[in-house]
């Protein structure tokens, strides 16, 4: 059975904060009135840079990954598997795929889960701007629940959602993510620092809008 989930953001927003690893959830933090949790972090150095394609204007919001966009040559930007800490391909798959236009970041993030939970099963999503002091915005999306704020986003679940009974396949997050609460210009050549985690799989670099 496949299950579509569309959402637009609330006035304010749940951010589920769990311990490392695919752990259910320790923690549930409420934010309201500010768009984002920031926070001072060092600036990160070295690490992949990706180039990110113009694209977003092709980018239908339901949970698909048909749209031309996603498909058509050269397609968006793509992490490739995450890793586990060791360096090595994680398991289950994960992995991103990027676009931006419209002063969005368009984001698709899959998941291979035997298993899908709508808690303990979640992305966490980390953006660095290198201010002075810089600064991280962080959120989390999940098979279920309300989006983070600035965030339109739609979900697709290949099984049964909280039903274990069943063997499920994967579950894809499509998201637009606004950048202009985060400080950042939608334009060619802006740079920022950007982390998405999926437990102990993850993917970090710095991305640059071609």
């Amino acid at each position: 059975m496949r299950v579509r989930i569309g959402l637009w953001l609330g006035a304010s927003v749940s951010v589920a904060l769990a311990l490392a690893g695919l752990a259910r959830v320790a923690a549930r933090l409420e934010f309201s009135g500010a768009p984002w949790a920031s926070k001072r972090v060092l600036a990160a150095d070295g690490g992949q840079v990706l180039h990110v394609p113009r694209g977003g204007g092709n980018v239908v919001i339901d949970g698909d990954t048909d749209d031309a966009a996603w498909t058509a040559t050269p397609g968006p930007a793509r992490t490739g598997p995450f890793v586990a800490p060791s360096g090595q391909r994680a398991t289950p798959a994960s992995e991103a795929r990027l676009l931006w236009g419209d002063g969005h970041l368009y984001v698709l993030l899959y998941a291979a889960d035997e298993d899908v939970r709508s808690r303990g099963d979640f992305f966490r999503l980390t953006f660095t701007r290198e201010l002075d002091p810089p600064r991280t915005f962080v959120f989390d999306v999940s098979p279920s629940g309300a989006p983070p704020e600035g965030v339109h986003l739609a979900r697709e679940i290949d099984g049964t959602l909280d039903d274990a009974r069943d063997r499920d396949e994967e579950w894809v997050v499509e998201m637009a993510v606004a950048l202009a609460p985060m400080g950042i210009e939608s334009a060619r050549g802006e740079t920022f620092g950007l982390g998405v985690r999926r437990g102990d799989a993850a993917w970090s670099g710095r991305v640059v809008l071609d």
